[in-house]
């Protein structure tokens, strides 16, 4: 692959991992689809490069129109075996069958295509976050806020009645804690823990990175699609 300059004062031997498979149900080729002028692939590979954090950038994945991409950057691409390129199929068994490339590193950062408004700044802050961090069970995700209360969810009993979550006693909401959610833009471990914890990053003991909501769109669905270009004009636009 092409070499990548070190951020200053970055020694550490990192690497990143895009996944980026074939199949998608939700919004088909989407991790080839054009976002604001090119693939969303190229948006997450261009961020990574762009971040000089990384030692190795590989893409892992079964789509021929990805690897092409892929190799238009000069980063590296692994080839996904398509059973492990399913909808059944998790991030850690591809992280298990990539796991001799992933151990040749002390840092792994896992960057998925579908969030395109994660920007350099988000990679480099929170590879800081993670790299000063002393414990050695400790994997970052990156989070958002969360506007949903607890006490507004519920399931629906075979029956047919709402039932909710949580203990559903009467309170302020101003005595409600706040609440974070997953926003799938960054996972990130030392690869050592990540092996201890077999490969499943919410295993671990989780390091917060926080990023704004307008940053936070995980695209699984053209509505999700639809609503990252609009914020990314009034990103652009700020």
């Amino acid at each position: 692959m092409q070499a990548l300059g070190k951020l200053d004062g970055c020694s550490q031997q990192s690497l990143c991992l895009i996944p980026a498979r074939a199949g998608s149900k939700g919004l088909p080729g989407k991790n080839t689809r054009e976002f604001h002028g090119k693939s969303l692939l190229s948006w997450t590979v261009e961020s990574a490069i762009a971040s000089r954090v990384f030692n190795e950038i590989a893409v892992t994945t079964d789509d021929p129109e990805v690897k092409k991409i892929a190799k238009s950057f000069g980063v590296t691409v692994l080839d996904r075996p398509i059973e492990l390129a399913q909808d059944a199929s998790l991030a850690s068994d591809y992280l298990k069958y990539h796991s001799q490339l992933i151990k040749k590193f002390e840092f792994m950062m896992l960057l998925q295509v579908t969030s395109p408004l994660r920007n350099t700044h988000d990679i480099q802050e929170s590879f800081r976050v993670l790299t000063e961090s002393n414990d050695e069970d400790t994997v970052l995700i990156s989070l958002t806020r969360e506007e949903l209360r607890p006490s507004t969810l519920f399931f629906i009993s075979q029956d047919g009645y709402a039932q909710s979550l949580i203990d559903t006693t009467e309170r302020n909401r101003q005595d409600e804690k706040d609440l974070f959610r997953v926003n799938g833009a960054i996972f990130a471990a030392k690869t050592l823990t990540l092996e201890n914890l077999e490969y499943e990053f919410l295993k671990g003991k989780v390091k917060a990175y926080i990023m704004p909501q307008e940053r936070s769109v995980d695209i699984d669905t053209l509505m999700d699609f639809n609503r990252a270009k609009d914020l990314f004009d009034v990103e652009r636009k700020n």
